[in-house]
């Protein structure tokens, strides 16, 4: 498999599968990982525990792509990178390259994203993730009474919390 189009493609969809082991085997040994504006990441071993800490809190994972270009061995995607967290999508817009070798292998993987997008939605995400959990803690603690529904105590914590 060394058409880089079908490559990138096979990597996505280990990605949205969440198969970090099919999609490190589409990685060259010293592929260098570019998450512009983030530093660098080379070398398998140091993406397989990148893509764990990235994919581990997702329950689904979808990389739509809306446009596609592939240059000889070059193939530059927009994307549309949407994790499932909790009962939320975090939802990123990337431009993405990729650099595929004559073996088949992804040498390069960069992409290009709006940090402040990211870091917003995931608060936001973790603040109703916790919410929740304490909503649902207390209901659970009252014998699961009805009148203390744990997704109305969650938008109750978080109304109080954007109108203080």
């Amino acid at each position: 498999m060394t058409d880089p189009e079908h490559v990138v493609a096979t990597f996505i969809a280990a990605i949205e599968a969440k198969d970090i082991d099919a999609a490190i085997e589409l990685l060259a040994d010293d592929v260098s990982y570019e998450n512009v504006p983030m530093s660098p990441i080379v070398g398998k071993d140091a993406v397989r525990a990148t893509l764990g800490a990235f994919l581990g809190a997702a329950t689904q994972v979808e990389w739509p792509i809306a446009r596609q270009v592939v240059a000889g061995n070059v193939v530059v995607n927009e994307r549309l990178d949407r994790f499932q967290i909790g009962n939320g999508w975090l939802e990123l817009p990337v431009a993405g390259f990729f650099e595929v070798t004559d073996q088949g292998v992804i040498s390069l993987w960069r992409d290009y994203f709006d940090m402040s997008s990211y870091t917003g939605q995931l608060a936001a995400l973790t603040a109703t993730l916790v919410a929740y959990q304490i909503g649902d803690w207390i209901y659970r603690r009252f014998d699961r009474n009805p009148l203390l529904n744990p997704v109305l105590l969650a938008v109750a914590m978080l109304a109080g919390l954007l109108l203080a």
